[in-house]
């Protein structure tokens, strides 16, 4: 039955994890509820593991070596004298490794050798990264730890020491204390007051006696102990550590019987069953997580940011209109540039002759000047002079077909004659221009590209000033989205599970959490809708100017014999009647 108990109790946990763990992943991604988040990460977790058993007291007490000989292995090893710098949690693990949590949220995994590196003050060296550890986990493949969870805790504070205490987080995790005391070591009224808060946060306090050889001793200070401090406690248990370390190093069952683990580890078997107590605790602690979670949100709405980000989304909200028309201005503006920018980097594509070049810069006026002008007018009459003398080579050829007279076809050779010398001196102005024309027309469009690549880039800029402060409120805005949705989540599948589950809470207490559940999701972080009613997300999201330095730019790359015309026929021998 117990057995079956226990069964159930898992099952409830683990769906509850589950539940939980939508909300959790909801939230992940925000960055203003820090340590809420990880609150719930760490009651999801302890859901999900075994029971969690703290073993508490003074250095040399012997917890490291109790917990060694519960394993059955030595895996906290302490040099005498040797304190622990860190909670360190004893965890089942088919892969025996280390987990270190910084207290920056930094996880990093050692191997199993380097855990005295992790938690024992060594030296300078390992002190250091000591320092930046909040907890460490440690992952050892044995039986008693497929039930439980144990944990060596730092040490309390001893005469001419200083102070140690058990986090409010901590002692929020852990379901079973076990006190361990030596009889050779007083009591320090660290100890006690930090077991009496304990008490008071409702643990139970198991007390753990590492006896001594001497009997007198034990027995003198189990005496005091129930005459002192009875009120700390219900009953105690007695080990022998030493025992317990000599049974793990030879495996001698003797030292084993001596050690009196096998009560001890049948207590913490029984414990590990407790299955609905742990369940109400989880339940406790996600009800504190509530609270802490209601106040947040019941806050966030009147601070910064998502007060100052509703703000500037309501002033582009009344403008909008004004808003969108210089966002389509801008648009079409750089539009056109960039279209003018291609235009200009494909000008020259296609010139390879002087008569594609003439064409090209007729028909593009950013190219023109009075010096390039000049030149494209004399180049235009050169190659006038190139088609006038074709046209005259043309009819002299067909003269000779047609006619006999011969004073007709000299008179046409003379003419060819003439246009050809004509020719040559135009070709010649043209040529001896090009050097002084050919570095401007180059320089003009450069500076054409130039003009269109930084206009519509200030243009872009500007626009991008005007909505950084807008960006940035819709960023804001969007990173409480996932809180808008974690309040549907805690209302829509967290509160239902509860009602409809028999769980280890109360009337009163299943009323409070629909309470709470109720009260976050009635918190507005949407600030009315502003997000979506503003339209801002698409004012943030329009396009955006492509880079005009994708398009390929083609440099002006005309030689000398490109401005000659090359298809000139030679002057024919004059032609002569029989």
């Amino acid at each position: 039955m117990e057995q079956h108990n226990a069964q159930f109790w898992e099952k409830i946990l683990l769906e509850l994890a589950d539940k939980l763990d939508q909300v959790s992943q909801t939230i992940a991604d925000n960055t203003y509820i820090v340590e809420t988040k990880r609150q719930l990460r760490q009651i999801i977790a302890d859901a999900r593991n075994e029971t969690l058993v703290l073993f508490l007291g003074n250095r040399q007490t012997g917890k490291s070596t109790i917990i060694n000989g519960l394993i059955g292995r030595e895996v906290l090893i302490r040099k005498r004298g040797e304190m622990a710098t860190a909670n360190t949690f004893v965890r089942y693990g088919e892969h025996e490794h280390v987990k270190a949590f910084f207290y920056d949220e930094v996880v990093e995994d050692f191997g199993l050798k380097h855990l005295p590196l992790l938690t024992n003050s060594e030296n300078f060296t390992s002190q250091i990264l000591q320092d930046h550890i909040d907890y460490v986990d440690v992952f050892v493949k044995s039986e008693i730890l497929k039930k439980m969870t144990l944990i060596d805790a730092l040490a309390v504070k001893r005469e001419q020491e200083d102070a140690m205490f058990l986090s409010h987080s901590l002692i929020q995790r852990i379901d079973e204390v076990f006190w361990v005391l030596r009889p050779d070591f007083e009591i320090t009224q660290d100890e006690v007051a930090l077991i009496e808060h304990l008490q008071e946060c409702g643990i139970m306090i198991h007390v753990l006696i590492n006896q001594v050889v001497d009997r007198t001793i034990n027995e003198k200070f189990i005496q005091q102990l129930q005459q002192n401090y009875a009120h700390l406690f219900t009953a105690y248990d007695v080990v022998d550590a030493l025992a317990i370390e000599n049974y793990v190093k030879t495996g001698d069952v003797k030292q084993w019987e001596k050690s009196q683990f096998m009560r001890l580890s049948a207590k913490l078997q029984t414990l590990s069953a407790q299955k609905e107590q742990r369940t109400r605790r989880i339940l406790l602690r996600f009800i504190e997580w509530l609270e802490r979670f209601d106040i947040e949100t019941s806050l966030l709405p009147e601070r910064e940011p998502l007060l100052s980000a509703v703000q500037e989304l309501e002033r582009y909200h009344a403008n909008v209109m004004l808003e969108t028309a210089k966002q389509q201005e801008s648009i079409a503006a750089i539009q056109q540039h960039e279209k003018s920018y291609q235009k200009a980097a494909k000008v020259f594509e296609q010139v390879r002759t002087l008569y594609q070049l003439v064409q090209q810069i007729e028909g593009f006026e950013a190219l023109q000047n009075s010096t390039i002008e000049d030149f494209i007018a004399k180049a235009n009459t050169y190659l006038q002079k190139v088609l006038t003398y074709r046209q005259a080579y043309k009819m002299y050829e067909d003269l000779c077909e047609q006619t006999n007279e011969q004073h007709v076809l000299d008179e046409a050779y003379q003419e060819m004659v003439a246009y050809y010398n004509e020719i040559a001196e135009a070709e010649m102005i043209v040529v001896s221009l090009w050097d002084g024309v050919e570095p401007q027309i180059k320089q003009l469009h450069r500076d054409e590209l130039t003009y269109h690549y930084q206009t519509a880039n200030r243009i872009m800029t500007v626009r991008q000033q005007e909505l950084a402060q807008l960006k940035l409120s819709v960023v804001k805005m969007t990173e409480f989205n996932c809180l808008i949705e974690a309040q549907g989540i805690l209302r829509d599948v967290v509160w239902p599970y509860i009602k409809q589950t028999a769980l280890p809470i109360n009337e009163r207490e299943q009323v409070y959490i629909e309470t709470l559940i109720q009260q976050i999701s009635h918190v507005d972080l949407s600030g009315n809708g502003i997000l979506a009613r503003s339209g801002a997300i698409n004012a943030v999201n329009e396009k955006r100017l492509e880079s005009l330095t994708n398009y390929v730019v083609h440099e002006l790359s005309l030689e000398e014999n490109g401005l000659k015309s090359a298809d000139i026929p030679p002057l024919p021998d004059a032609y002569q009647l029989p």
